[in-house]
């Protein structure tokens, strides 16, 4: 059962900072962001960073220029510093949540109401909130993490460019002048309708037709053991003006440069595999780690539907991009995925399929093309759903 109580403006910011300390993950949505509501949970924000645990965060910015774009600073400097921070921006002045989601344990609880990541919001002003704590199987929990989930979709990755521009419109309307150099605007985000309860947003995608999809080879492209590397995948994704979501598919071994292997030469490409793979001190076979380089960079075609399987679920089913096979990475010893394809993401089901197609998909390859004429069709059938992500 979910517990519900209601928050006086003295309390959130207690409940804030004692949740941080204790959770294991933590989600934030807010309109706005200032130096003075962050500095207030810093520590302990950057504390839960460095236990390795998921923080992910959507803010507000607009043309109100009431987010400080220094704190943005900030926490661009953490993201380069954590891989396990995410950070979104919402450019739109119709953005308007306030909603903090700490993981715990055995439960998930939430403070949600009036108060945005300010001085004022959470210790000066008259607030209205309210703390809710449950299992995440509870309806109203499960609503609101999937609300978090569709406008953290929708909301665009937070770089160096933007906290520019907008360092740029803040200090403009600072001085209570018109922002008016078109330089330094940032593109608005789209101001999607929220869905009625427990209904997810729904993202145009760029259809593909079946006649399309009968010239194309299909491909199971396992993200890691157990998934562990579909976070990386999801974080590189990236949705165009026109609801297109762009991202990549990805193998391991990241220390051999797989792009400059010589696949006309099988035993060179071997012996080269072999030397690295022990001047790393990898483990795997040389064949088998060969062999999957030349499927994932010669065999896989432009067009083609790669499906991202592992841990018994169906995570993504995408189209791959391009060709040929080609990366452009500056630093490859510090690149977890830098053997990678680039991807229009076609549907995000995160499902479990029947017993019968993970038969066929579940194979221990990390890459493995599908010819079961059945697993294809089920997979053509669920392109056709509407796309939910």
């Amino acid at each position: 059962m979910v517990e519900v109580r209601f928050l006086q403006s003295s309390e959130v910011l207690g409940e804030l900072k004692g949740n941080l300390r204790d959770a294991k993950s933590f989600k934030l949505a807010v309109a706005f962001l200032k130096k003075t509501g962050y500095d207030e949970i810093r520590r302990d924000l950057v504390r839960l960073l460095e236990d390795g645990y998921p923080v992910e965060l959507v803010i507000g910015i607009s043309s109100y220029g009431i987010t400080d774009w220094e704190v943005l600073r900030y926490l661009l400097d953490l993201k380069d510093k954590y891989g396990n921070l995410r950070v979104k921006y919402y450019n739109n002045e119709g953005f308007h949540p306030k909603l903090f989601v700490f993981g715990l344990p055995q439960r998930t609880k939430i403070v949600l109401g009036s108060s945005n990541l300010t001085g004022g919001g959470v210790k000066n002003n008259v607030e209205a909130n309210v703390l809710l704590q449950g299992e995440n199987s509870e309806e109203v929990i499960a609503d609101i993490i999937e609300f978090f989930k569709n406008i953290f979709r929708v909301a665009e990755n937070l770089k160096p460019d933007v906290v520019k521009k907008y360092r740029v419109i803040s200090r403009s309307l600072r001085r209570s002048t018109r922002q008016s150099d078109k330089e330094s605007r940032i593109r608005k985000t789209p101001l999607i309708p929220m869905p009625d309860v427990g209904v997810k947003v729904r993202i145009p995608r760029t259809p593909v037709s079946s006649l399309a999809l009968q010239s194309r080879a299909f491909w199971k492209v396992a993200p890691g053991e157990k998934a562990s590397k579909w976070p990386l995948w999801e974080k590189e994704i990236e949705i165009d003006k026109k609801g297109v979501m762009w991202g990549i598919i990805a193998i391991g071994w990241s220390e051999i440069e797989m792009a400059k292997l010589p696949f006309d030469s099988p035993p060179q490409v071997e012996r080269i595999v072999t030397r690295e793979l022990r001047r790393a001190d990898y483990d795997s076979a040389p064949w088998y780690v060969a062999d999957q380089a030349r499927l994932f960079c010669k065999e896989i075609k432009k067009g083609d539907i790669a499906v991202a399987y592992s841990k018994r679920r169906i995570y993504g089913i995408a189209q791959v991009a391009n060709e040929p096979y080609h990366v452009d990475v500056k630093d490859w010893k510090n690149e977890t995925y830098a053997n990678r394809r680039r991807v229009k993401w076609l549907a995000l089901p995160h499902k479990i399929p029947d017993e019968r197609f993970m038969r066929v998909l579940a194979t221990n390859d990390t890459v493995h093309r599908i010819t079961d004429s059945e697993t294809i069709e089920m997979i053509k059938e669920e392109l056709k759903r509407p796309s939910f992500v």
